[in-house]
């Protein structure tokens, strides 16, 4: 199963677990868009146990941005205050 935005998404992946192969946990994988191709992230995924935790980094992540940075000109991101 994967979810996706305009260039962001994340995809749930069964892992065998090293101690059951008979139980499948799910784990995430990072995925991005390039020129209407969708690539996993060379970063690897996690075990699904640690997705609300990335959803928590992503949120500060944005916070300090607003509070620490502008949105670039062109609208295409953000850029450091100088």
């Amino acid at each position: 199963m994967a979810f996706y935005g305009d260039c962001m998404g994340v995809a749930l992946v069964n892992k065998a677990l090293t101690d059951n192969q008979d139980r499948l946990n799910l784990a995430f994988v990072m995925l991005y868009e390039d020129d209407g191709w969708w690539y996993e992230s060379k970063g690897g995924g996690a075990d699904s146990y640690w997705l609300p935790e990335m959803i928590e980094v992503l949120q500060e992540a944005h916070r300090w941005m607003k509070a620490h940075a502008r949105k670039s000109k062109d609208g295409c991101g953000w850029e450091a205050k100088k």
